[in-house]
């Protein structure tokens, strides 16, 4: 039911890219979604077995 659920990312889903930003670990997951605030809406580029595939995403807040 989160943001990345909705803009149809699924289980399984390696994300390669947020943004402008590569993404190869957590770590750097982590940094690039530290770029944005709620309620912006970026690209997100995930890996789904053997295709490629860019969904917008509008963030949301951090779930406490």
């Amino acid at each position: 039911g989160g943001p990345a659920q909705q803009a149809g990312i699924q289980g399984g889903d390696i994300i390669i890219r947020i943004g402008d930003y590569e993404v190869k670990d957590l770590y750097a997951m982590t940094n690039a979604l530290g770029k944005y605030k709620p309620g912006d809406v970026v690209t997100v580029v995930v890996k789904r077995g053997d295709e490629t595939k860019e969904v917008s995403v509008t963030l949301g807040g951090r779930r406490g």
